[in-house]
C-alpha cells in the first residue's frame, strides 16, 4: 500500500467538478476539507491547517 506523505498534502476546494452537498465547492468550503483530513491524519484541524499552509509555502518557495 502506498501512503501519501503528510508533507505533500494540499487542499483544493474550488474545482468545478467537486461538490459540497448539492452545490459546487467553493474556497470557503476548505474548513470541511481540513476537518475530514484531520480525522484521516489523526491530528487536530489546527495542526492540519498549519501543515497544509507549510506545504503550500514549500511548493511556492516562500513562507505562507
Amino acid at each position: 500500500m502506498r501512503v501519501l506523505p503528510p508533507d505533500r498534502i494540499l487542499t483544493e476546494t474550488d474545482g468545478p467538478f467537486t461538490k459540497h452537498g448539492d452545490a459546487p465547492s467553493k474556497p470557503g468550503d476548505v474548513a470541511k476539507s481540513i476537518e475530514l483530513l484531520s480525522g484521516v491524519l489523526g491530528g487536530s484541524p489546527d495542526v492540519t491547517s498549519s501543515a497544509i499552509a507549510t506545504n503550500l509555502g514549500d511548493l511556492l518557495g516562500e513562507r505562507v
